[in-house]
């Protein structure tokens, strides 16, 4: 067998066995050559931890680097609004193994084997002179007080970080696109984050929040516009042509809280906040392998929110997955 064949049937066969399933494509974008020498994964299915795995010539396989932010539950914060009891639940690797164990399910799953590795999250970090005579040597930190301010969903938020600063925008955006060359604020993470040991590896951005700062209103100089909307994506389409400015990333405390903006003041218990988290993972991870959600079902992983136990991938999702055109590895 030649060392650079990539020769998996798209047929699923064994990986799918309540019916006869194919992905779009056949190859899973890992040569001989890789998969034979493998990698030392933190985790994968079938409660895999913190090993070195050769890789299979015939069946599919996802590999995925995820950039997790140190001590994420410093940014919970204080106040009505925060859900330490459900984030504090949280665990990387739990949930990697449930997404792990979902997408190669061999009645509802994918079809594909998923490996994952953690880094530590490279924060970007940019000093600005504002108009108004603030220095910010770090434009994606803020410091104040966690208050809910009722119907407008407008907080202070206490020593969370910031990914958008729209005064930093607003004000000069040449000067954030100078130093990072790019045009989106999340592109930053992904260019900061990319492990060149681990090219072939889809890219997941795991952060705190999802905050905005804001120019003063009413008295105060600075808050933070917590739109608890948008907080799980994938970079994939056609505007992210540069392979460092793919990836997907999630806001895992902002995550949280999301239920407090939906149901009138409940917060998620832990089960469902951790359900709402591999849901998340499983989905925005489905898109940088193809699938869209052009025609998503119900209980389909592009359909409504749910747990993943309860998800079947579609005949229709199944075909959609490429994993040798997956988006944000180098090739």
């Amino acid at each position: 067998m030649v060392r650079d064949s990539d020769n998996e049937l798209p047929a699923l066969g064994r990986m799918r066995t309540d019916g006869d399933y194919s992905h779009g494509a056949g190859g899973d974008g890992l040569s001989v050559l890789d998969e034979y020498r493998g990698y030392v994964f933190d985790g994968g299915p079938n409660g895999l931890t913190n090993c070195h795995k050769r890789l299979s010539f015939s069946r599919k396989e996802l590999l995925v680097e995820v950039s997790e932010q140190e001590n994420m539950s410093n940014d919970v914060g204080s106040g009505g609004i925060v859900n330490p009891e459900a984030f504090n639940a949280y665990s990387l690797t739990n949930i990697m193994g449930q997404v792990a164990n979902f997408y190669c399910h061999s009645t509802q799953g994918m079809g594909i084997d998923l490996y994952w590795c953690r880094d530590a999250l490279h924060m970007p970090e940019i000093e600005y002179a504002y108009t108004n005579g603030v220095v910010r040597t770090n434009a994606y930190r803020y410091v104040g007080e966690m208050i809910h301010r009722g119907v407008t969903n407008i907080c202070l938020i206490a020593g969370g970080y910031i990914y958008i600063d729209r005064i930093l925008q607003k004000q000069s955006r040449d000067k954030h696109d100078l130093i990072y060359g790019v045009r989106s604020e999340y592109e930053p993470y992904f260019r900061l984050n990319r492990n060149p040991l681990l090219k072939l590896f889809v890219k997941v951005i795991l952060t705190s929040r999802k905050p905005q700062i804001i120019k003063g209103i009413e008295n105060i100089p600075y808050f933070v516009d917590l739109q608890h909307i948008g907080l799980a994506n994938a970079y994939f389409y056609a505007r992210h042509t540069d392979i460092l400015n793919q990836g997907a990333i999630i806001q895992l405390v902002d995550l949280s809280e999301e239920n407090y903006f939906e149901a009138n003041g409940e917060n998620y218990t832990a089960a469902s906040f951790l359900d709402v988290v591999s849901f998340s993972l499983a989905h925005e991870v489905s898109h940088l392998i193809g699938l869209r959600h052009e025609n998503a079902g119900t209980i389909s992983l592009l359909g409504s929110k749910r747990p993943i136990v309860d998800i079947t991938v579609t005949c229709d999702e199944l075909l959609q997955v490429n994993l040798k055109e997956r988006a944000s590895v180098s090739k």
